[in-house]
């Protein structure tokens, strides 16, 4: 009986032991299972700053090429803006010197009307090249506000 005693004892004593041991890789186990959530909560905020950095990325990329279509198109204007305002003025020039050359020609008998006509498809052609550049201008400008 002292034997039976004894090994229900010692299965008491051993069961117990082994419950302590359970108990202790349990809560190691749910420490364990508490710091990979922890480290799987700061994978997905970390993740989801990389996706902002790179929304961010894309956002500034695309200011930049905008800026940059900006600028192109600013240099246009600038190289424009002489040849048309120089071209306006030959059209300005030429129209006034024609007007004076036909109120000349006036009642003048011995007037050249064909040079004058002539100097009239002159005066067109001037103008005409004047009002494609102010347009070609006025394009680029439009642009830049697009």
């Amino acid at each position: 009986m002292l034997v039976v005693i004894g090994a229900l004892a010692g299965s008491t004593a051993w069961g117990f032991a082994n419950r302590s041991s359970a108990e202790k890789w349990r809560d190691r186990s749910e420490a364990a299972d508490t710091r990979l959530t922890d480290s799987l909560d700061r994978v997905e905020a970390s993740s989801a700053d990389v996706e902002d950095a790179r929304e961010r990325l894309r956002d500034l990329a695309a200011e930049k090429a905008g800026e940059t279509d900006r600028n192109r198109i600013l240099s246009e204007i600038v190289s424009q803006a002489p040849d048309v305002t120089s071209a306006l003025r030959d059209c300005q020039q030429e129209t006034t010197s024609l007007t004076n050359d036909i109120l000349d020609a006036i009642g003048d008998p011995t007037a050249d009307i064909a040079a004058i006509q002539a100097r009239i498809r002159d005066v067109n052609g001037i103008c005409e090249d004047a009002l494609a550049a102010s347009n070609a201008l006025e394009d680029s400008i439009d642009e830049l506000g697009s």
